[in-house]
């Protein structure tokens, strides 16, 4: 009997080792099993991502970028785009969706987000560099004339413009003729947009009075001159101190 209860006991012993054991197998395999469950859920978590700027976009296009003809036109608008952005962060394409109206604000606002923007570069769910878009607009405003001059001080050049005064006092064929200068940064040569809408209440009249049409031609000019050096005075006492010539200089850009 006692023999047959020690055989018993070792039995039920190592049976109960051995459920250990497969328990043990079942609680790591299940481990394995939720690890790799873990993992797979992160994995499909990573959604593709859109191209997103290095830079503020604000700083892509600034007032300084107004092209000088719209600018003399007071021509203003949105130039809303649509940018292809390829892997290596770089625009590849700018089309605009909805132009401003200028044909030279628009162009100008591909190609200088073209020069200028930088992204990190889309991504797909597994998280590798692939072609994306990016839309945005700009907003071309003429600055107040506070902002646009600041402390810039007049630089030498000219400027001839004309507009032409039909025989019934109406204005029309207004254009820039001739630039030199400083002005060359303002205006273009050729015909403008901006002529003033209200005719005159009385057209030009020739030597027998009757009406006449007539081209007005107005021109202007800035000249910035060097001041010479004062002369050293030579009477009296005491140190003088070197004469410095004054001249007249740009803004710096």
């Amino acid at each position: 009997m006692v023999a047959l209860r020690k055989g018993l006991a070792q039995h039920l012993i190592c049976s109960t080792h051995a459920v250990m054991i497969r328990a043990k197998h079942a609680v790591r395999a299940a481990s394995i099993v939720a690890a790799i469950a873990v993992t797979g859920t992160a994995a499909l978590a990573a959604s593709p991502q859109p191209p997103r700027p290095l830079a503020n976009p604000g700083e892509w296009v600034t007032s300084n970028d107004y092209q000088a003809s719209a600018l003399h036109d007071g021509l203003e608008g949105v130039t809303r785009f649509l940018l292809t952005v390829g892997t290596d962060g770089r625009v590849d394409d700018c089309v605009v969706t909805v132009g401003s109206g200028s044909e030279s604000l628009d162009e100008a606002t591909c190609r200088l987000i073209k020069e200028r923007a930088r992204f990190t570069p889309a991504t797909d769910r597994h998280r590798h560099p692939v072609e994306g878009s990016w839309n945005s607009a700009i907003h071309w405003r003429i600055p107040p004339d506070d902002q646009t001059e600041g402390d810039q001080k007049p630089q030498s050049g000219m400027f001839v413009s004309s507009m032409l005064v039909d025989k019934d006092g109406k204005i029309s064929d207004c254009r820039i003729e001739r630039v030199e200068g400083a002005q060359e940064k303002r205006a273009s040569v050729g015909p403008t947009t901006k002529c003033p809408s209200s005719p005159f209440s009385s057209p030009y009249t020739d030597a027998k009075g009757n009406p006449v049409a007539k081209r007005v031609r107005f021109s202007g000019r800035i000249d910035v001159l060097d001041v010479p050096a004062p002369a050293l005075d030579t009477e009296g006492s005491g140190s003088v101190a070197s004469p410095q010539s004054s001249a007249a200089t740009g803004p710096k850009h």
